[in-house]
């Protein structure tokens, strides 16, 4: 999974708690889950920071000249993409809503069951 915010974006500073709490914490010791968290714009003397200051555990990139960015889009935060094993994007999400974020965390899981079962 592939996560793109700022520290500025307000949508993005609701999301990022979530991500933890939701998904991070849930998925961080299974072999068949990454994420993948980038700053848009942001270099390691703003995100080391704000990582900390906020408590997150997940790994957070900077991506200080939209080089990540630009190979999902040309604008909008926060974004999520969702990538299987094979590499197909299977879900984007743009912005934040509660909705929305339970549709991922509900693919999230799918996507684990279905690896878990190949094994």
């Amino acid at each position: 999974m592939v996560n793109l915010f700022a520290t500025w974006c307000p949508p993005c500073n609701t999301e990022l708690p979530d991500m933890q709490t939701r998904i991070w914490n849930k998925h961080k010791d299974n072999p068949d889950f990454a994420l993948f968290v980038f700053g848009r714009e942001e270099n390691w003397n703003k995100l080391n920071p704000y990582k900390k200051q906020r408590g997150f555990t997940f790994p957070i990139l900077p991506d200080a000249d939209r080089g990540i960015f630009s190979k999902f889009a040309t604008q909008s935060i926060p974004r999520n993409i969702l990538i299987d094993r094979s590499g197909k994007i299977i879900y984007q999400s743009i912005g934040y809503t509660p909705d929305e974020f339970n549709k991922l965390i509900s693919l999230i899981d799918q996507e684990l069951q279905r690896a878990a079962k190949t094994k």
